[in-house]
């Protein structure tokens, strides 16, 4: 049985488990304030204070059944102080929200674990692999880590041709790709290349 079929061997009756639903959807929204809270935060620490509400209701949500925080969930777990950090929960929540259909987010956060060798053993095979299928959902975030893949024939073949143009598409659609440090020399590696090929 998958994480998220809601209880269903529990013997709770249908709307014992729409009501289950319901909560987890509750809790699920009210996560979503405190992201947003957090996003408008005009300081860290009260980021990271809303972030870590955020983090209760989507645990919550989660144990509950509800698969959608999983990215958010996620991403709080790995990178907001104070909260309890799990390498391995976070990589076995996101190896079981894969199985099911989902948006790009989950593939593109289990192909990072993959990368950065968080909660699991580093494999860029595997990492390449969830990139692919979360460029494909569209993230461009995916697009531009597909790109650097290329480039340097991690999990893949090199190939520098295919790099640049992944490059080119990720910035096109969104500059946030190019915001921190590594991005930008990434990003001048592979248009020095365009130059050099038109």
């Amino acid at each position: 049985m998958g994480l998220f079929d809601i209880f269903k061997n529990k013997g709770e009756t249908k709307k014992a488990l729409l009501d289950r639903k319901a909560k987890a959807c509750q809790y699920h929204a009210k996560g979503m304030e405190w992201i947003d809270l957090a996003d408008n935060a005009k300081n860290e620490a009260d980021e990271n204070k809303y972030e870590l509400q955020a983090y209760q209701c989507f645990c919550a949500a989660v144990d509950a059944g509800y698969p959608d925080p999983i990215p958010e969930l996620a991403y709080i777990i790995k990178y907001t102080p104070d909260v309890p950090e799990d390498e391995e929960w976070v990589a076995r929540i996101l190896i079981e929200a894969v199985k099911s259909e989902q948006d790009y987010r989950v593939y593109c956060e289990l192909a990072d674990c993959y990368n950065e060798g968080y909660g699991v053993e580093a494999d860029f095979d595997q990492a390449f692999h969830w990139y692919d299928i979360a460029n494909d959902k569209g993230s461009i975030e995916a697009t531009f880590m597909l790109a650097k893949y290329y480039w340097y024939g991690m999990g893949c073949s090199k190939d520098r041709e295919k790099a640049a143009c992944l490059l080119k598409e990720a910035i096109y659609y969104n500059e946030k790709v190019v915001s921190d440090d590594e991005r930008r020399i990434f990003v001048k590696i592979v248009e020095n290349y365009i130059d050099d090929n038109p």
